[in-house]
């Protein structure tokens, strides 16, 4: 067998380009859009948190591959939604997707033991997905309690925000 030894300057192979960064950046606009929605929105008691998973690092590779190592140390887990909402001892989480975008496989796996643990996990693609789950879901929501007129009127500026 032959042993071939690359030169040290040998520049890297570039690799191929996916459109995994275009989904993450249209799933980061929509999660700052629920986000903003659920601060406008969700009634007492129920309380949400966002998970940053998708943190968007500054700066070079090596300083965001330190801080995600940090952050796995640290607990955060991958393949938890995106968005947790606790309401009367229920845990609901949100999985928020583009509408290209497609569950990973440790995703699946995550979501499996959430529901097998007794929470509720639902993929939203737009605030109107996750407005239609807060109601099967019994959360209350300011906009709930108003009249049909004023419904549309906040629905129609919230349309207007994305």
């Amino acid at each position: 067998m032959t042993a071939f030894i690359l030169p040290a300057n040998l520049p890297k192979r570039r690799r191929k380009t996916s459109h995994r960064g275009a989904n993450d950046h249209l799933e980061a606009t929509l999660q700052e859009a629920v986000v903003g929605f659920l601060d406008r929105t969700l009634a007492a008691p129920a309380t949400f948190t966002a998970i940053a998973h998708g943190v968007y690092f500054t700066g070079n590779r090596e300083e965001a591959t330190r801080r995600g190592a940090k952050l796995k140390r640290m607990g955060l887990k991958s393949g938890w939604p995106d968005i947790i909402i606790l309401h009367k001892g229920r845990s609901l989480f949100l999985e928020l997707k583009s509408a290209t975008g497609t569950l990973s496989p440790t995703q699946r796996i995550v979501h499996q033991l959430l529901v097998a643990a007794g929470a509720s996990v639902t993929v939203c693609r737009s605030i109107d997905d996750v407005r239609e789950r807060l109601e099967v879901w019994g959360v209350p929501t300011i906009e709930a309690k108003l009249p049909p007129a004023e419904r549309a009127v906040l629905r129609a500026k919230a349309l207007a925000l994305n």
